[in-house]
């Protein structure tokens, strides 16, 4: 077991933390990044990817362990060309 001070080093809030830190470092340099286009641009690209992990976390809620999309988007460009 671990002891209560290390558990928030195990959950979601280091990612959180790396990513406002990279926005911290980024931003300063290229402050493009967080233009309106840019993360419009940034939501349709992750728009299928998306709607796969809800749909997976659907299926994991209910109980099913259905993780067979996981090989669908590695092939997405194959099939597209």
């Amino acid at each position: 077991m671990r002891p209560p001070w290390l558990r928030p080093m195990f959950s979601e809030y280091p990612v959180l933390l790396l990513g406002v830190l990279y926005l911290a470092v980024v931003v300063p340099i290229r402050p493009s990044i967080l233009d309106t286009r840019n993360l419009y641009q940034l939501l349709l690209s992750m728009t299928p990817l998306l709607i796969m992990a809800i749909g997976e976390m659907f299926v994991l809620l209910t109980g099913g362990m259905d993780l067979s999309l996981s090989a669908w988007p590695a092939g997405r460009p194959w099939f597209a060309s």
